[in-house]
């Protein structure tokens, strides 16, 4: 009775363990944001104890969300992207995936949006007041000379202007751009209360190049 008794405390005890070898996630964190065609980078080397905590006690599942990552973290050595709309950190390096409630996914994005952001290859810094920029996905309606009408998850229509502003470094492939093609956009945040909604003062839109399946 005595060796099925331990033989029942070993097995308890390494279901216990299972995680317990997780590499625990440590400072500093690199952090930077895809810029369409160019990295900008964020900051190289930083710590946010809170930022630690929720990477470390989040509840990570095996594989990958099928989101595109506009953020992007270096943890002792692990990549890990995020995705704004998807509220969800990808680490590409071990594949696996932590979805977030949405306080904790406000608490993520205003601790980004409070560092300051350098442009990789530029001699320009943006003043840290402005935070990162605004990220929109959707699917392409329709192309004018000046804009483009997207559909997302929040408008059937919204209007977005190709005229991009100046002095960001950032690229933009909108020659390529057609209809039905999904994008993401860069842009300040701003939407003109109008029917449809517009967006005037854009940095960048890309395709997004969506995952090939079998």
């Amino acid at each position: 009775m005595k060796k099925y008794f331990v033989l029942v405390m070993l097995l308890a005890m390494s279901f216990a363990c299972v995680g317990c070898g997780n590499q625990k996630y440590e400072a500093p964190i690199s952090v930077k944001l895809l810029g369409d065609g160019n990295t900008v980078t964020i900051i190289d080397d930083f710590t946010s104890e809170r930022l630690l905590e929720i990477l470390n006690e989040g509840k990570w599942e095996d594989g990958l969300c099928d989101c595109f990552n506009q953020l992007y973290l270096t943890v002792n050595g692990y990549k890990i992207g995020y995705s704004t709309s998807c509220k969800t950190f990808n680490n590409t390096t071990n594949r696996k995936s932590l979805e977030l409630d949405d306080v904790t996914a406000q608490e993520v994005e205003e601790i980004l949006c409070s560092l300051e952001i350098s442009f990789e290859g530029e001699d320009f810094v943006h003043d840290s007041g402005i935070g990162v920029p605004f990220m929109l996905e959707g699917e392409v309606l329709s192309i004018s000379s000046t804009s483009i009408t997207l559909k997302t998850e929040t408008h059937d229509k919204i209007v977005v202007s190709t005229r991009f502003a100046d002095g960001f470094g950032y690229k933009s492939d909108v020659g390529n751009i057609n209809v039905g093609d999904r994008v993401h956009v860069l842009y300040d945040g701003k939407v003109a209360e109008s029917y449809p909604p517009q967006i005037l003062t854009v940095y960048s839109i890309n395709i997004i190049e969506l995952p090939i399946t079998d």
